[in-house]
């Protein structure tokens, strides 16, 4: 199962995802590394994280993106300075400790300064999550394998049929394993599907996947509610008709669904030939929200947390 080390993937026991939670998971795996010694981290002038583990001194470098050009690189190479006036010549080669992958550029530029500087890419702290589930799981939202035999059931249900004269057995070789973070649950899933499969037939896949309500009507509340669904992958948006082989996903790309409740009048107004929509997140307000609103959105939310709850617990057993 591969790790990836960014958000909404890595997520702290405690607090939120930053350079600080970051260099404290990095001390919790260095301290099972070497149980010798009790890591102590020290906040630098620089804004960096070093961490003290014995002779060893380790810096510690986060990317809220997982990208190296999210890299905080001047500040990095300010910390590095500041590690090589004070290094001693008889210390060990400090460590850079990454959940990015720096660049050639980056590595060019760092190794400049400290010539024998290790670098301790996503790739180390990946294998150290191997090696240490029980303390690393933690720290990260939980995966839920999708078998096959169910993804196809529900792509079935769905109606998503990719054209049979498409989908070759090279395509196939070239499957996409996705790490899918919905906001509307906590675990991870872990689907593999055609790179042939569109953003919008996945999102109708998941859809069945979860049995998530329809557009609903509310007749008391003379509410109609639905959900506006979307994909997200490395902070863009993704078009609905775009394949998935196009969006150039990694297996450390961000891939995120969201599920927004979306409300009109059941009645239109005389005075408006338009439906008036209004957005559980507070935006697209045509005009204030009512108390009847209030109550569709809970009821409807109330169907969308059971209908997840029940899909979650069929996928687990």
């Amino acid at each position: 199962m591969h790790r990836i080390l960014h958000p909404p993937y890595f997520r702290p026991p405690t607090g939120e995802p930053s350079a600080e939670t970051w260099a404290r998971f990095v001390a919790a795996l260095l301290a099972l590394q070497h149980p010798e010694h009790l890591p102590e981290i020290q906040l630098l002038d620089s804004a960096q994280e070093l961490i003290r583990i014995g002779p060893r001194r380790c810096l510690c470098v986060w990317s809220h993106t997982g990208r190296s050009a999210e890299l905080p690189d001047d500040l990095v190479q300010k910390s590095l300075r500041h590690m090589a006036s004070r290094r001693r010549s008889d210390s060990p080669p400090p460590a850079l400790c990454c959940n990015a992958d720096p660049s050639d550029t980056q590595r060019a530029r760092y190794r400049k300064i400290i010539s024998d500087l290790e670098l301790l890419t996503p790739r180390h702290w990946i294998s150290e999550c191997a090696r240490f589930p029980a303390a690393s799981d933690p720290w990260f939202r939980p995966i839920i394998p999708i078998p096959d035999t169910l993804w196809q059931a529900a792509a079935m249900a769905a109606n998503v049929r990719l054209r049979e004269t498409r989908l070759t057995l090279l395509n196939w070789r070239k499957a996409i394993t996705l790490q899918i973070a919905p906001r509307f649950c906590d675990p991870i899933l872990q689907v593999t599907v055609s790179p042939l499969t569109t953003v919008d037939q996945l999102l109708e896949t998941l859809i069945h996947l979860f049995k998530m309500p329809g557009s609903k009507t509310f007749e008391e509340d003379n509410c109609v509610v639905k959900l506006s669904w979307s994909l997200k992958y490395a902070d863009q948006n993704a078009l609905l008709d775009t394949p998935l082989q196009k969006l150039r996903i990694t297996p450390e790309t961000a891939v995120e669904v969201d599920a927004r409740v979306l409300m009109r009048e059941l009645h239109r107004q005389k005075e408006n030939s338009l439906d008036v929509i209004y957005c559980a997140d507070g935006t697209w307000q045509a005009r204030s929200r009512s108390e009847r609103f209030n109550t569709a959105e809970t009821k409807f939310r109330t169907l969308m947390t059971n209908a997840c709850s029940h899909a979650l617990q069929q996928l687990t057993k």
